[in-house]
């Protein structure tokens, strides 16, 4: 393969004073395992913390070293400055696909540079329980063997429409099945006086992409989008410039401070009813059952909890993002074993847990999340979960995100490019920018992935 090299803005960026804000624990034990992940929001945080309960459950001799960052761009700078800096932690949260593997085919050619160690004693099991399309985001091929570089610890579906069930119970009797019919309850709800009917949050560099690959998705279908993402098509095609006129008229229905809000932010204003819709992956559920809703989560559940807020009940409810039913859209975290790792006996021990039956279905059910193993309980899911795990399975497309099918510098660059288009709404500016550095992904995508 030749590309660029993925993590050099970021490593510039540590190297100019980012790497002072980070922390690295003093004084760590050898028992103990560091683990930095950015799960800090209610059911997320609940998710890794019941996964390393039973760790410290399963393993008395280990200790669990967790380290938070609230942020994926905070937690990616701190890796950054951790592996550049040949001080690495245990493990880290990485998304599968360019994410983890940069790490990998450091030399921009093989696996030989890799900064993390292969973990091929997991690949069996793997192999035997997961869907190729998950694997393939923690694999590299060499010319001799495929190496396995991460443990898939859940599956997000990215393309996800949440919405108030008081304001719009029309979608769960006939959701909108295409981005004309949104918008079209979008209008009927400003015209009934709702100002902003669908809420965003962009604050998060990583979410713009994320709008806009719905968007795409829904627009020109699964097929197109996976092409055009790994380098194979039109960098000018028409379909992109269609896109971002969608972005457009979806903005004239959502808030104007989307670049100011996080996306918890957003559902916030889903469950107050301040706005009817918002689009995000699935880990919006675990959120707003856990935090929103104040309501203790209960596993095997019904899915849209009610809860008392000021006397008012409060549901919602998940469909397809319009236009993409029979389309899945994934994307998973991952966490492997840096060359180098402190305890590498603890990460070892720890990567067994998250890659079991028993670690997954802990921790999924809390986060939002599905398994990717195929022998999960689906018992210990709430109703939506349950529903998550069929469409999944019954699925006529399975396609990964962006973040995991384009390398970081693209996504980067278009990410700052959509974030001035929520702000100025200049089209043209976002159709050059991905023009423009469409060679990243025509002579630098991952060879398992395509």
């Amino acid at each position: 393969m030749k590309g660029t090299r993925p993590r050099g803005a970021r490593a510039g960026l540590a190297a100019l004073g980012l790497a002072a804000c980070t922390s690295v624990p003093a004084g760590r034990t050898n028992s103990q395992v560091e683990i930095i992940d950015w799960w800090t929001a209610g059911g997320e945080k609940d998710a890794i913390s019941a996964l390393l309960d039973q760790f410290q459950l399963q393993y008395p001799n280990e200790t669990p070293l967790p380290m938070p960052f609230d942020g994926s761009d905070v937690a990616r700078t701190t890796i950054d400055t951790l592996m550049n800096g040949n001080q690495p932690p245990d493990t880290f949260q990485a998304n599968g696909g360019w994410d983890l593997l940069t790490w990998v085919v450091l030399n921009d050619v093989d696996d030989r540079s890799s900064k993390m160690e292969p973990i091929n004693q997991f690949a069996a099991d793997l192999t035997r329980t997961m869907p190729p399309a998950v694997l393939k985001t923690v694999s590299f091929t060499n010319s001799s063997a495929t190496n396995t570089y991460g443990i898939p610890l859940d599956i997000h579906r990215t393309n996800t429409l949440f919405y108030n069930t008081a304001l719009l119970p029309s979608f769960e009797r006939s959701p909108p099945t295409s981005l004309d019919d949104l918008f079209a309850v979008a209008a009927q709800l400003q015209a009934k006086g709702l100002a902003t009917p669908i809420s965003l949050g962009a604050a998060d560099s990583t979410l713009p992409i994320l709008f806009f690959e719905n968007l795409l998705v829904s627009r020109a279908g699964a097929k197109f989008y996976q092409d055009f993402m790994l380098g194979v098509g039109d960098a000018y095609a028409p379909e992109i410039a269609t896109a971002v006129d969608d972005l457009a008229t979806l903005l004239t229905y959502a808030n104007a401070n989307a670049t100011q809000l996080n996306w918890k932010d957003a559902a916030g204003r889903v469950v107050s009813g301040d706005a009817a819709m918002t689009i995000m992956g699935d880990w919006d559920k675990a959120y707003m059952v856990k935090t929103l809703l104040a309501t203790a989560y209960v596993p095997g559940g019904d899915a849209g909890v009610s809860a008392t807020d000021a006397g008012t009940s409060v549901l919602f409810g998940a469909i397809p993002t319009p236009g993409t039913l029979g389309t899945f859209v994934f994307t998973t975290d991952t966490f492997g074993l840096p060359r180098g790792a402190p305890n590498r006996t603890g990460t070892l021990d720890l990567l067994t847990l998250f890659a079991s039956a028993a670690g997954q279905d802990i921790f999924n059910p809390i986060k939002g999340s599905i398994s990717p193993r195929s022998d999960t309980d689906q018992s210990l899911y709430d109703d939506m979960g349950r529903q998550t795990i069929s469409d999944f399975n019954t699925a006529t497309e399975v396609v990964a995100a962006t973040a995991i099918l384009a390398p970081p510098e693209f996504v980067d660059a278009i990410n700052d490019a959509l974030v001035q288009f929520l702000k100025d709404g200049n089209k043209s500016a976002v159709i050059h920018a991905i023009a423009n550095r469409y060679d990243m992904l025509q002579n630098g995508p991952l060879s398992p992935l395509l």
